[in-house]
């Protein structure tokens, strides 16, 4: 039982202490769950540099500024699953930096994923659609009556809604016209609608007919079939690192469809299933950069900082992953697809890096403890009390001779903490 908690709030959140897997044992799986899925939410005001109003372009030491303060928000997070669900949007809804520009639009994109994390699908669909940094990224505020730009039209079908191959050319043409008009007020930073710019004509579109708008595309998208199954198997993956069974998919779907696309009883019910029960032995949701870093940062109460060389921020790019620079409009690889020999080397050195930064407080934690008791506490402290048999006998050997530091490093860099 202790092994499914402590999956839980790794897949769930960015790792588990000590103190919180006790507690989620004393209340029971059921509760746990209900704990993270109906968190308080949380709505961090951002770095003063996205106050900048439009026309002040990022420099490369405001961008590492605006990606230190989302890391830092994962961190120190009371609503794990919140931050969880941004970055999984963010992969999702992908926005860079670089046609972005706006620290402003990227920072306010932030928010709106935060605030509709888990809520109804269609608010967050609209929204996103109306969103600055979205409407630069895919060129959505060129969308004319005049010359139709079908970027957003084809990624809204392809990656955010029903998934390729469930839609026709006809249908993207179709969705475009209905966008074009859709801008951006630069004075204010804001959606902004053109109605000399846009097309009001007849339009046929997934079997609808009429003058449709963009409010109407984003109402069918939102509410097909299709569309849910998309959704809850991309989550499906996303917490668990497989494919999700084909019952699974059609009973989350009808979560999805019977509460009218709110996420928080589709999540609820994923993590209550016995689908996802079965991934926590063996764990296949290999760790994303972000999630590696930022719950190691968590376990060791620690923060992301700006120092010489941003060294975080340069061994989150040699892992392959920094925020708000994806390496295409589909976001970032996931699974297996994180780890290759160079990489894998990248990790073991930012363990290396993170527990040697920690020595002091990881002496203290081990004072006075008989080398299996000091393990014992080293791995409570990474989260990771389930280590498997063959990790714990390896470990074991080395913390006969190591220090605290060199052996949290091994911890960190060890294949069981390489996964959910």
């Amino acid at each position: 039982m202790m092994r499914l908690h402590a999956y839980l709030w790794r897949a769930a959140g960015f790792g588990v202490t000590p103190s919180q897997l006790q507690r989620s044992l004393r209340q029971g799986y059921e509760a746990s769950v209900r704990e993270l899925v109906r968190y308080a939410p949380e709505a961090p005001a951002p770095p003063r540099l996205t106050t900048l109003p439009p026309g002040f372009t990022l420099t490369l030491a405001q961008v590492a500024v605006l990606i230190t303060w989302w890391l830092n928000q994962m961190v120190h997070t009371r609503s794990p699953l919140q931050e969880k669900m941004t970055l999984f949007w963010h992969g999702h809804f992908t926005s860079a930096v670089f046609p972005v520009l706006f620290p402003a639009f990227l920072a306010n994109q932030n928010d709106l994923l935060r605030k509709h994390a888990t809520g109804r699908f269609s608010d967050l669909l609209l929204g996103i659609s109306r969103d600055p940094a979205m409407l630069i990224f895919l060129d959505g505020h060129t969308n004319k009556r005049e010359h139709p730009n079908e970027n957003y039209a084809r990624e809204l079908l392809e990656l955010f809604t029903l998934g390729e191959g469930h839609y026709t050319e006809a249908d993207v043409k179709s969705a475009a016209r209905a966008f074009t008009g859709w801008g951006i007020d630069w004075s204010r930073g804001t959606f902004l609608f053109s109605p000399e710019h846009h097309d009001d004509g007849p339009k046929r579109f997934l079997g609808h007919t009429g003058q449709l708008g963009g409010e109407e595309v984003v109402k069918i998208l939102a509410h097909h079939p299709r569309t849910a199954r998309y959704l809850v198997d991309r989550l499906f993956r996303f917490f668990t690192g497989v494919s999700t069974p084909p019952r699974e998919v059609e009973r989350l779907a009808g979560v999805y469809e019977q509460h009218h696309g709110v996420l928080a009883p589709v999540l609820e019910a994923l993590f209550l299933g016995r689908a996802f029960r079965a991934t926590a032995e063996p764990r296949q949701a290999y760790k994303s950069p972000v999630e590696l870093t930022v719950g190691a940062l968590r376990s060791l109460n620690g923060q992301f900082r700006n120092g010489p060389g941003w060294q975080w921020l340069e061994r989150l790019v040699a892992m392959g992953q920094l925020p708000w620079l994806p390496p295409s409009v589909a976001g970032w690889a996931e699974g297996k697809a994180w780890l290759n020999t160079s990489t894998l080397l990248d990790r073991v050195n930012f363990a290396g890096q993170l527990a040697g930064a920690h020595q002091s407080q990881l002496s203290s934690l081990v004072e006075g403890a008989t080398p299996e008791q000091a393990l014992e506490r080293l791995l409570a402290a990474a989260g990771l009390p389930d280590v498997t048999h063959s990790t714990r006998a390896h470990l074991a050997r080395a913390c006969q001779q190591k220090g605290p530091a060199d052996t949290l490093a091994l911890i960190l860099a060890s294949p069981d903490y390489q996964v959910r």
